[in-house]
């Protein structure tokens, strides 16, 4: 069996296929990635929102070729800094929750809640940012 014309092999052909797996395996995941991959595409068409960029960002990251370790010190600094991150979002998600009460009990606030649901999306980004440019740091992956 070629590598280009290789197919995913079923779960009951695993006897013929075990000798191949160092071929087949690695085509299988990257044809996954090339469909998760063009999925993501054709919602940031459709959905033009910032997480879709975000997570097309994710699958185009350079990985490290080297396993990485982390001494004690770093891992307590990363869930430190995961905790935080979970810490800031659900603030953020308690201001829209209470902005969206005040709307529904008290409709003459609309507009000013309005400006308090629209500053909220850009501070969880901005959060998700700062994490996510920590865990890559630690971790060496890189984007393109």
């Amino acid at each position: 069996m070629s590598a280009k014309n290789a197919a995913c092999p079923k779960p009951s052909e695993t006897t013929a296929w075990k000798a191949e797996i160092d071929i087949i395996l690695p085509i299988c995941v990257h044809q996954r990635y090339l469909r998760l991959k063009s999925h993501v595409r054709q919602l940031e068409r459709r959905y033009p929102l910032a997480f879709l960029s975000l997570l097309s960002a994710c699958l185009e990251m350079g990985l490290p070729a080297e396993p990485v370790t982390l001494s004690v010190e770093e891992l307590d600094q990363l869930n430190r800094e995961l905790a935080n991150l979970r810490h800031d979002i659900n603030n953020t998600l308690s201001l829209i929750m209470a902005a969206t009460e005040l709307i529904r009990y008290k409709p003459h606030l609309t507009e000013r809640m309005m400006t308090t649901l629209i500053e909220q999306p850009p501070k969880i980004l901005g959060s998700l940012a700062k994490f996510s440019d920590e865990f890559e740091r630690t971790f060496g992956i890189t984007r393109p």
